[in-house]
């Protein structure tokens, strides 16, 4: 078992991150301020770009790498690996482990990012505001500046590098997140830069990572002793379903992971279901997986 918050402090990610941070909320707002609003050149990056991200993070990380809900061709894949690496977060080869690796200890000693386990919640540290708010913290990005303690032989275990295209992804990543910055500048100028890179990466982050605070922030009731007697693993949010493509339904993925579907009503918004039921329909993709019949964190 891994021990939260042991891993390698990573301090490119952290100048990585301030500089997007700073690019979003510094220069981009006094860009708008100073020309009187964003072109429609940087809007159509944005939304091009945002959508292709989501994409690749939601239907090809999480859906068909991670989870192995689907199954598509070699084409398709590297279109999914590539708007992944735009996301400007980890390769799939570290990336997947990871996240099998939350679903096997979800929220207990070894969970990778988990606001109700972390490096503060020791006994020995008093509850409180102070202790709850690291908590979100770590989940939501404190986590991202540590290297991951995952074993080595679980990693192998999953395979994940037996799969060229993801060989691929990891070879061409920073040529990738460069591109996804120099394109936007070159079709719409600072403000395509300012608007599709910057403050698309920012709030793809916030909103990914608050599936994982805000989406673990769960009720957990205690008897007398101490002990858990009732415990939800996740909670939906329509509006985090909005920002990340039905990614926010985080309860019904923890509920049944092997399922391609986390809207599973009629009028839950996951266009990433949505997404895939159409490419089946001219079969670029096949062998969804349906929460009805699909169980397990594979």
């Amino acid at each position: 078992m891994n021990t939260i918050g042991t891993g390698a402090f990573r301090p490119r990610t952290l100048i990585g991150v301030i500089v997007v941070a700073v690019g979003a909320l510094v220069a981009a707002p006094w860009y708008w301020y100073a020309h009187g609003g964003f072109s429609t050149g940087a809007w159509v990056m944005f939304a091009v770009l945002y959508i292709w991200t989501n994409i690749g993070q939601s239907l090809g990380y999480h859906r068909l790498w991670a989870h192995r809900t689907y199954e598509c061709g070699k084409i398709m894949q590297a279109f999914l690996a590539i708007g992944a690496s735009l996301a400007v977060v980890k390769v799939f080869l570290e990336w997947g482990p990871d996240h099998l690796w939350h679903h096997l200890h979800t929220d207990e000693e070894g969970d990778v990012h988990s606001p109700i386990v972390h490096p503060l919640s020791k006994p020995e540290n008093p509850d409180g505001f102070w202790k709850a708010l690291y908590g979100l913290w770590w989940a939501h990005m404190g986590w991202f500046m540590r290297q991951t303690t995952v074993p080595v032989e679980f990693k192998e275990r999953c395979g994940f590098a037996k799969n060229p295209i993801l060989r691929w992804q990891k070879r061409w990543d920073k040529p990738i997140v460069f591109l996804g910055f120099f394109i936007p500048f070159m079709v719409a100028g600072w403000d395509g830069l300012l608007l599709a890179g910057f403050v698309r990466v920012f709030v793809y982050w916030q909103a990914t990572f608050a599936v994982n605070s805000y989406g673990h922030l769960v009720k957990v009731k205690r008897d007398a002793a101490g002990h858990v007697i009732l415990f939800e693993p996740a909670r939906n949010s329509f509006v985090l379903a909005i920002l990340v493509l039905g990614e926010g339904y985080h309860r019904n993925h923890h509920r049944k992971a092997g399922s391609a579907y986390l809207g599973w009503k009629w009028y839950d918004f996951d266009p990433g279901k949505w997404i895939l039921v159409t490419l089946e329909k001219i079969r670029l993709v096949y062998g969804i997986k349906k929460p009805m019949t699909h169980t397990g964190t594979r």
